[in-house]
């Protein structure tokens, strides 16, 4: 019998076992610096939101500090990271501590100022830097396009509100201030979301680093996201993240509510993915293949979706449609991991594999050893390359010991027993039980 290993990767990424499997930062170093920023407020905004503006201020001259550790540390451990990247590691590094916050007249305005303390926690760097080479809905949260976004939602809000602010200063008209007055109030209540949304992303930071309390550090994250859409409930993004929280915790149902909020909102491929994930783990493959279609009509290029629906059909028995999407899969890879060639070779060993058991299923056990070879050789260049990270080093080490297993079961089904011994062999020095048992007779 074949030996899947569509569950293990599948269920690896929901629980991920790729970023929790990850050692620590040998000469990791916590350091603490200082930071202040400093707003003016205008006509119609809050105390609230123009204190809010001083403290993301602060935050920014801190990640800015923060930086500079980020770049000796990536020298030093060869990493060649993109002025983003590390930008969004050094915000993931650091935690915030309110110093002081002061008041005072300047002019015709009320002039905010706010220093903090930022500790810079060295520990999590190969953390976050491994995360960094997740690109797809199926690797989990693409730190830096989440990063990136919630700082063009903070620009534009910030665009918008002081737009609004020499809008009204011009206007002559009570009625028009008044409608300004309430336009600038639901622009700072966005604000306000985004400021709780980062509190919320360093709750879930937080709540990976503290172990056995990890349960209690998400549970914690909900009730914070909760915030975020009390303030701003059309913030797509917030309802995703809290569907997914909400799912680590167990509550599958409320988050499949909370994705389906968010594709109404704002449609795309991550949020069907994880809807549909959800719907597999409450054992509804028939909804979690509509959102493989929902999620590959939004993007017709993407390897892993194909990956992801073949796998679907593959466990419904729908062999042809399964070999379809693997093809399109191993078509579609160069582009889907374009920027990064490592997780490329990864993805594009799983599609082989995986063809290569529906090759089997449908008989074709010549075009099943092509496509296992194929997978293998392909891990076998993760395994020798110097450039590949511990976690995948892992990972390509078990799925090269199923794809050995699977392929020795081809050779065995044409009666060639010495190449089948062989594989056997070679999968059980990998640690592959099932190889172990096949060779003892088991």
């Amino acid at each position: 019998m074949y030996l899947s290993h569509f569950g293990y990767h599948r269920w690896c990424v929901l629980l991920a076992c790729l970023w929790l499997s990850l050692p620590p930062l040998a000469s990791a170093e916590t350091t603490t610096l200082t930071a202040e920023g400093t707003y003016t407020m205008g006509d119609g905004e809050t105390p609230l939101v123009a204190e809010l503006r001083a403290l993301q201020q602060a935050k920014r001259v801190a990640v800015e500090q923060a930086g500079t550790y980020v770049q000796s540390y990536s020298r030093a451990k060869h990493y060649e990271l993109t002025a983003d990247e590390i930008e969004t590691v050094s915000a993931g590094m650091i935690e915030v501590e309110v110093l002081e916050k002061n008041r005072r007249l300047v002019g015709d305005g009320l002039l905010f100022s706010v220093k903090i303390k930022a500790t810079v926690m060295g520990e999590r760097a190969d953390d976050l830097v491994s995360r960094l080479r997740q690109k797809s809905p199926a690797d989990g949260i693409n730190l830096v396009s989440e990063y990136k976004k919630l700082k063009d939602d903070y620009a534009k809000l910030a665009t918008d509100i002081d737009a609004l602010k020499r809008q009204m200063a011009e206007s002559k008209d009570e009625l028009e201030k008044r409608q300004t007055i309430r336009l600038i109030a639901e622009q700072e209540r966005k604000y306000q979301a985004r400021e709780w949304f980062g509190r919320c992303q360093v709750l879930a930071i937080n709540a990976h680093f503290s172990g056995s309390a990890s349960m209690t550090g998400y549970t914690s994250t909900v009730a914070c996201i909760d915030e975020v859409i009390r303030l701003d409930p059309s913030f797509a993004d917030a309802w995703g993240m809290r569907g997914m929280y909400r799912e680590s915790i167990g509550q599958r149902e409320g988050s499949i509510a909370d994705y389906t909020e968010a594709i109404r909102l704002d449609p795309h491929p991550d949020r069907y993915y994880a809807r549909g994930v959800a719907f597999e783990m409450l054992n509804k493959p028939e909804r979690a293949l509509m959102d493989a279609h929902g999620a590959i009509r939004l993007d017709p290029n993407a390897a892993n979706l194909y990956q992801w629906r073949g796998v679907l059909y593959f466990e419904k028995d729908k062999y042809s449609e399964a070999l379809s999407d693997f093809t399109n899969a191993i078509r579609s890879n160069s582009v889907t991991y374009k920027d990064d060639p490592v997780l490329g070779i990864s993805g594009l060993a799983d599609h082989y594999g995986d063809r290569g058991l529906t090759y089997g299923r449908l008989g074709q056990h010549q075009a099943a050893i092509e496509d296992f070879t194929k997978a293998i050789q392909l891990r076998d260049s993760l395994l020798h390359s110097s450039d590949v990270q511990s976690y995948l080093l892992l990972f390509s080490k078990k799925l090269k010991s199923i794809e050995l297993r699977n392929r020795a079961e081809t050779y065995a089904l044409l009666k060639q027993k010495d190449k089948a011994l062989r594989d056997y062999r070679e999968a059980c020095s990998l640690g592959n039980t099932l190889a172990c048992d096949a060779l003892n007779g088991r």
